[in-house]
């Protein structure tokens, strides 16, 4: 298997570091912008029905639930956001 350069600084980085380089590639992706955009439009709060609403909307052919569930977990990872279960909310970390 061959890794990129990027790649390879990811497998041997640590923890702190791999979340860095993660969080990086996130904001390089058009939807993790959006999320972030959103955010920031609502003040660092985001309705977990307004995500998926946006989802469906913008990624009609995809499955909106394993898509919210993909984008929580990697955005999490990234420290990107939280998702306040309890309060169905995206917060700002």
């Amino acid at each position: 298997m061959l890794l990129t350069p990027l790649g390879q600084r990811f497998v041997r980085a640590n923890m702190d570091d791999r979340k860095d380089i993660w969080k990086a590639q996130l904001l390089e992706l058009r939807l993790f912008r959006l999320v972030m955009e959103l955010l920031d439009l609502h003040h660092g709060e985001l309705q977990e029905s307004e995500l998926r609403s946006e989802l469906q909307q913008r990624l009609p052919m995809e499955n909106p639930d394993q898509t919210f569930d993909t984008l929580v977990t990697w955005g999490r990872f990234g420290e990107l956001f939280a998702y306040r279960e309890d309060r169905e909310m995206i917060t700002l970390e």
